[in-house]
C-alpha cells in the first residue's frame, strides 16, 4: 500500500509541475497573444516531467520494497480515515505542500484536494484560465491523473477516490479547478 501512495504522491507531483502551477502565473501569462501562446506552449513539457516522475517513481519502489511486508491494518472506510491512520502518507502530502509555495492539500472523505493560490493580475485571468485548462485537458495530464487516482484506490483500499485541483487568485477569487476520478476529469454541468 505504502509503495502505491508513495508512487501515486509522486505522479501527482508531476501533474502540479506540468499543469502550469506556479505561484505568479501573471509573469508566464499576458492578454497579448502572442505571449499566451508561448505561456500554453512553456507547459506542454508533460514527456520530459512523466520520464523524469517515471525513474523517481522507480527509485521510490525500490526503496519501499521493505515496507510491503507491514502487516495490513483493518481497512479504511474513506480516504480521510486512511490518512488518519497512515500519518507518514499523510506527511508526505504535506511535505508536498510545502515544497510548493501557494499550494494547500485537503482530504476530505475520499477526495484530495489541492489548492493553488496564484497572483493573475485582471487583465491576464482569461488568458490564464485558457492556458491551465488547456494543460488539463491534455492526454497526458488526464492518463496521469487518472492512474493516481487508481493508485490511490488501490494503495488505500478505497473506491470512489476524487482529486480535486483548484485555483485560486491571490485575491480569493476561484479562476477555475478540475475533478478527476479513477475514469478521468470529470465534466461539471
Amino acid at each position: 500500500m505504502k509503495k502505491n501512495l508513495a508512487i501515486s504522491a509522486l505522479v501527482i507531483a508531476s501533474v502540479l509541475a506540468f499543469a502550469g502551477c506556479s505561484k505568479n502565473v501573471e509573469e508566464n501569462v499576458d492578454v497579448n497573444a502572442e505571449e499566451t501562446v508561448e505561456a500554453v506552449e512553456a507547459t506542454e513539457n508533460t514527456e520530459a516531467v512523466v520520464e523524469e516522475t517515471e525513474a523517481v517513481a522507480e527509485e521510490v519502489a525500490e526503496s519501499t520494497e521493505a515496507t510491503e511486508n507491514v502487516e495490513a491494518t483493518e481497512a479504511a472506510a474513506t480516504l480521510e480515515e486512511y490518512f488518519a491512520a497512515h500519518e507518514d502518507e499523510l506527511a508526505a502530502l504535506t511535505q508536498m505542500a510545502e515544497a510548493n509555495e501557494g499550494l494547500d492539500i485537503a482530504v476530505v472523505e475520499n477526495t484530495i484536494n489541492y489548492t493553488y493560490t496564484i497572483e493573475v493580475a485582471e487583465d491576464a485571468k482569461e488568458a490564464t484560465v485558457a492556458a491551465i485548462t488547456e494543460q488539463f485537458n491534455t492526454e497526458s495530464t488526464v492518463n496521469a491523473t487518472v492512474s493516481s487516482v487508481k493508485m490511490t484506490e488501490s494503495g488505500a483500499g478505497i473506491e470512489g477516490v476524487n482529486f480535486v485541483y483548484t485555483y485560486v487568485n491571490a485575491d480569493g477569487e476561484e479562476l477555475c479547478h478540475f475533478t478527476f476520478n479513477n475514469e478521468g476529469l470529470v465534466v461539471e454541468e
